[in-house]
């Protein structure tokens, strides 16, 4: 189906279906676009033709002898199986296409596999993958074996059906989706994934595939009419310990695409939030909770997808000319890449939830759902809410001053290496960075226009009783809009009157006493760890902290190098016991891999044999 169906649906609340008949075991296949499927369909379009406008200047930046005929497959092959999955409601044909998914971003990673590095983050991408697919194939099988259905659609009567079977269910589809969008604790593939990949893959894996992780929890949270708060409170929990994990690492990080990727894990936690709300409001019998926590995830999963890939594409280019992705190597760009130092900026104020961009409202609506929670009259609402204000208000400090360090000693100050080839030189990369920052500027500016594009996923599950309330939402977004739009241009037009009318001009300031110093120099700068080093007192039990090389001592020291390095509490304290473990446990089985083939065939067919006594046992 192509594009003017997905409008069509969005806007309208049209559904439209067509159904394929297949072999065993697909059969019949409904592909399905309602207006949920619309928008995350929206989503997957614009990321893909814009990272495509990036690619076309930016992928010349590469050795031209390089063999690109692997990256372009493997993109479109991640771009159709991304528009396929949304639309499908068998569960068969739903694993295979998420299978696709996986598969196609593994060797869109390795597109420089010449590094290390590079495979194995491919190795643990896929690996990580591979466990939220069993998760996901173990949800569906429980979820199914209640509806005795294959349709995903008719997971709604076992999701509200009683017992703990359809609890499991729900998580296990819960963790697996959440492996894809980055959730806590299985988070870590995505800041070695990203780095690893270039930045026209990286951009587009974190700012739209990220979704496809959000789309499978969504689909199938909205079907829960009547969730328990334990759901609930496992959702907002996780995504919380996610969102803080996620802005802390990137306060700390100094490799410029690991600190973006530790923001969409922060921003993935975010949105869980939002849906964790709409989970809560939903236990509590609270609707504008529900709406406010719903609204804020479909709208803050837009603002990311534009914002995101925005910032990935701009840092890309920048790595492009100075060759590093260490914030402390680089400095002074805004004067020698302006354009593409600008976006970045202007990205970054949006994902910090600045006024007058589209971030600050979709995390504003999670706000105002937190603080209708707190109003509300029982114990656990409010402190749930109480909880959650703190949360989202800390993780907002810490994002402005994470991406207020990035912006600052990448694109100010002086140089701090050589860049011989620094210059906005890349037109259609700039141009796609340009189109994707409109229509962020565009949503911070215009809400009541970027609600309806939100407005029919809403109501497919929201009751017509929330109506009243969502006109009050959309009224009170464009009053603060408004309202943000007013103070900038009447502090516009004062700057313009003191300058161009007034000719107000500042007094020239002269060094007096210069500290011994004739003229300032790079290393006398602040570097990355210089600004976050005084949050370390807070930060000290969640970042392990890694020193190699030698420390100075002596009041004269010779020349010496030490480097610190932040390390992942998740990975040291659970992931890696964790493969430890189920090395050491298949380690014992190691001998019976003798390279002998007739070896192999007998258990081949010693499993086989098994297999059928089993069947015919569980016939009888």
């Amino acid at each position: 189906m192509g594009m003017a169906p997905v409008v069509h649906s969005l806007f309208t609340g049209c559904t439209y279906e067509k159904i394929l008949l297949l072999p065993f075991p697909l059969n019949e296949i409904v592909v399905r676009i309602d207006p949920l499927s619309a928008f995350f369909l929206l989503i997957v379009y614009a990321g893909s033709v814009l990272t495509a406008l990036y690619s076309i200047d930016y992928l010349k930046g590469y050795s031209q002898k390089r063999q690109f005929n692997l990256l372009y497959l493997s993109f479109n092959l991640l771009v159709l199986s991304m528009t396929l999955l949304p639309s499908m409601k068998n569960i068969f044909a739903f694993l295979i296409v998420w299978e696709a998914m996986s598969l196609s971003s593994f060797f869109a990673i390795l597109f420089e596999n010449e590094k290390s590095e590079t495979r194995s983050s491919a190795v643990e991408y896929f690996i990580y993958m591979h466990i939220g697919f069993l998760m996901i194939m173990a949800g569906f099988l429980i979820l199914s074996k209640i509806s005795l259905s294959n349709d995903i659609l008719s997971f709604r009567t076992a999701l509200n059906s009683q017992g703990i079977l359809p609890c499991v269910g729900f998580l296990l589809l819960f963790f697996g989706f959440g492996i894809k969008a980055g959730f806590v604790p299985f988070h870590s593939w995505l800041p070695k994934a990203h780095p690893a990949s270039v930045s026209s893959v990286s951009g587009f894996m974190s700012g739209i595939m990220l979704k496809m992780g959000i789309y499978g929890i969504l689909r199938f949270a909205l079907m829960i009419d009547f969730p328990t708060f334990a759901v609930a409170g496992t959702v907002i929990a996780v995504s919380s310990v996610t969102a803080l994990t996620g802005i802390l690492y990137a306060m700390f990080e100094k490799d410029i695409k690991k600190l973006l990727a530790y923001s969409s894990i922060e921003n993935m936690g975010i949105i869980g939030i939002g849906i964790g709300m709409m989970l809560a409001g939903k236990a509590f019998s609270n609707p504008a909770v529900m709406l406010l926590g719903l609204s804020g995830a479909l709208l803050h999963s837009l603002n990311h997808s534009l914002f995101k890939p925005l910032l990935f594409f701009s840092s890309g280019s920048i790595y492009l000319k100075t060759h590093t992705r260490n914030i402390s190597r680089m400095g002074g760009l805004l004067k020698l890449m302006p354009y593409t130092s600008s976006l970045f900026i202007l990205g970054s104020a949006a994902i910090s939830g600045l006024p007058l961009f589209g971030g600050f409202l979709s995390e504003f609506l999670i706000y105002l759902g937190a603080v209708k929670a707190v109003k509300s009259a029982g114990i656990a609402s409010a402190s749930t809410g109480l909880a959650l204000t703190a949360v989202m208000a800390f993780v907002g400090v810490m994002a402005f001053v994470c991406f207020t360090k990035a912006s600052g000693i990448m694109l100010l100050g002086n140089r701090r290496s050589e860049y011989h080839d620094a210059k906005d030189d890349m037109k259609s990369s700039v141009a796609s960075m340009v189109l994707m920052f409109l229509p962020v500027l565009l949503v911070g500016i215009f809400p009541q226009y970027a609600l309806r594009i939100i407005e029919k996923p809403l109501f497919m599950f929201l009751p017509s009783q929330s109506m009243n309330e969502y006109h009050a939402v959309v009224r009170t977004l464009t009053g603060v809009s408004s309202a943000a739009v007013s103070f900038a241009l009447i502090l516009m037009i004062l700057i313009f009157i003191r300058t161009k009318v007034l000719k107000v001009r500042e007094d020239k300031a002269e060094r007096v006493w210069d500290c011994g110093y004739a003229r300032s120099n790079s290393g006398a700068q602040y570097k990355s760890s210089s600004y976050t080093d005084p949050l370390k007192s807070i930060t000290s039990m969640l970042v392990i902290e890694k020193g190699e090389g030698a420390e100075v001592s002596e009041y004269f020291p010779k020349k010496k190098s030490f480097e610190k390095e932040k390390g992942d509490i998740f990975d040291r304290y659970l992931i890696s016991p964790s493969v430890s473990f189920i090395t050491k446990v298949f380690d014992r089985f190691s001998g019976i891999q003798k390279g002998s083939t007739q070896q192999y065939l007998l258990l081949g067919m010693l499993f086989l044999v098994i297999s059928l006594l089993v069947l015919i046992m569980g016939k009888l």
